[in-house]
C-alpha cells in the first residue's frame, strides 16, 4: 500500500461534499439545554473514511440479555496503526413523550442497537480523521447547500429548506417557533 496522499484525500472530500444529496443530509442539530449541538452525520463520516482510505470501522454485539446488549464500536486506521474501540450497553428501552417504553419486538431492539452503535461509530471516525479534513468537509457541505439555495429563487430556497427539515420530521411551525419568526422572512 502507498502512503496516504493528504492532497488527494482533500480533493476527494471536496468532490464528495459537493454532492447536493450528501449536503442535504450532511449535518444534524439537536437541542441540549439552551444550546444546539450541530455536527456532521454518519453519512458524511462514512464519506470522509472513504476519501481518507485504508480505514476499517463498524460495530459488533458482544452479548445480549432481556434487558439490553453490550456492543463494541471500533475504528482502525490501518496506515497509522491506530485502533479505537468503545464498549457500551444499549438498554432495550427508549424515551418517549409518555415516558420510557420497553422494546419487546426483536426488530425494534436490533434497530435500536444499530442506531446507538452508528452514533458511536461516527464519534470514533471523527476521532481518527484530522481536524483540518473535518473542517474542509463542513465548509464544503455548507457552501454546497448555500450555492444551491442561492441559485434558486427565495421561495424555491425556502421550499428546499422546508423539505430538508421534513425529511427529519421537523415541520414548518416547529421551525418558525424555534427561530421566532415566519420562515418566509428568512434569507437563504
Amino acid at each position: 500500500e502507498c502512503p496516504r496522499d493528504l492532497h488527494l484525500v482533500k480533493k476527494r472530500i471536496e468532490l464528495e461534499c459537493q454532492d447536493s444529496e450528501l449536503a442535504d443530509h450532511g449535518f444534524y442539530a439537536i437541542p441540549v439545554g439552551g444550546d444546539t449541538i450541530k455536527d456532521i452525520t454518519i453519512r458524511v463520516a462514512e464519506a470522509l473514511v472513504r476519501a481518507y482510505g485504508n480505514v476499517n470501522y463498524g460495530f459488533r454485539e458482544l452479548s445480549s440479555s432481556d434487558e439490553g446488549s453490550y456492543v463494541q464500536s471500533y475504528v482502525f486506521d490501518k496506515e497509522n496503526n491506530i485502533r479505537i474501540a468503545r464498549e457500551f450497553f444499549v438498554a432495550f428501552q427508549i424515551k418517549t413523550k409518555k415516558g420510557m417504553k420497553r422494546l419487546e419486538d426483536p426488530r425494534d431492539r436490533q434497530w435500536h442497537i444499530n442506531a446507538q452503535a452508528q452514533k458511536a461509530v461516527r464519534a470514533l471516525i471523527l476521532e481518527i480523521i484530522p481536524m483540518d479534513i473535518k473542517e474542509l468537509a463542513s465548509d464544503t457541505l455548507e457552501a454546497t447547500t448555500r450555492k444551491r439555495l442561492e441559485s434558486s429563487s427565495k421561495n424555491e430556497g425556502i421550499k428546499i429548506l422546508l423539505n430538508c427539515f421534513l425529511k427529519v420530521n421537523v415541520s414548518r411551525p416547529e421551525i418558525e417557533a424555534r427561530i421566532g419568526k415566519d420562515i418566509s422572512t428568512a434569507t437563504p
